[in-house]
């Protein structure tokens, strides 16, 4: 009867204790560093963490990164997908966004990006509000303003786009429409339908636009018509919401739609008053359907 010698035995169980001893460098992009950044904001922007993107390059002061080095960013946690899968477009739905090229590019071929809005550090300085014997009191800063998007995949392989946002009034993601006409989605009842959910703690509300630009001219000289609806209802598991269009109404400081022709924009609006100063939105398979 033959017998694998000892030695070959003893290879076998190196290697097998080797894999599971060294972790793999399993890396989700390399990223290049932009002025202003922090690795918290790095780390959050692609569902990471600060201890492994020091670990993975070796940074001796995490609070010191320069403008143009390159990053290996560890693979974060896959996140489940909505638990279904939406068909593509038909003349009963119009597929707006379901992120599946994992780009910034939308369904219709238009562009998508974020909007952080609010002060910069520059325009808001610590203000004085005492000086006594020399001492001088300061106000804080507000916290830092911005908004992230980044395309994640999930564990079937597909993607979803990630909204991280730390605000101090408010902050957008928007889709680019090409001037498309809703005009029988909204006379048939149409929804605005997708796939939601947050990360703990979950914001109370997200305000949801559509826009259309000059001309006319709006209120307060400005130029073009919002229609707004606000949702409720946000958790931590995913969900899909169908929006009424005839639900918009206006958005106050602005003209709303007087034409459901020739829309060019939709926005998803996070705010401080209903979303808190910081958190983590998720979006997928955006539709209007009727």
């Amino acid at each position: 009867m033959n017998k694998n010698p000892i030695w070959l035995w003893s290879i076998v169980v190196f290697v097998i204790v080797m894999q599971v001893l060294i972790p793999s460098n399993t890396f989700a992009a390399d990223y290049i560093v932009q002025p202003g950044d922090t690795l918290t904001h790095i780390a959050r922007q692609f569902g990471s963490s600060v201890e492994a993107i020091v670990q993975a390059n070796d940074i001796a002061d995490p609070d010191l990164i320069i403008p143009g080095q390159v990053l290996d960013i560890p693979a974060g946690i896959l996140i489940e997908p909505p638990p279904h899968s939406m068909a593509s477009a038909s003349e009963e739905q119009l597929l707006v966004a379901n992120f599946d090229t994992c780009s910034g590019i939308n369904n219709l071929s238009g562009q998508m990006g974020k909007a952080p809005h609010g002060s910069d550090d520059n325009e808001t300085p610590d203000v004085d509000t005492n000086d006594l014997d020399g001492q001088t009191e300061h106000t804080p800063k507000p916290p830092d303003n911005y908004l992230d998007e980044t395309y994640i995949t999930t564990t079937d392989g597909s993607c979803v786009v990630k909204l991280v946002y730390q605000i101090r009034d408010w902050g957008a993601f928007w889709m680019k429409l090409p001037n498309i006409d809703l005009t029988s989605y909204r006379n048939d009842l149409g929804m605005l339908t997708f796939d939601i959910r947050a990360d703990e703690p979950a914001p109370n509300a997200v305000k949801i636009e559509l826009k259309r630009f000059c001309p006319p001219e709006g209120v307060n000289g400005i130029c073009g018509e919002i229609s707004v609806y606000t949702m409720t209802g946000i958790t931590s598991e995913w969900q899909t919401r169908s929006v009424p269009l005839e639900g918009f109404g206006s958005v106050g400081w602005a003209s709303p739609l007087t034409s459901w022709d020739g829309i060019e924009e939709l926005v998803f609006v996070i705010e401080v008053r209903n979303s808190g100063n910081n958190g983590t939105l998720y979006l997928d398979n955006i539709t209007f359907e009727r």
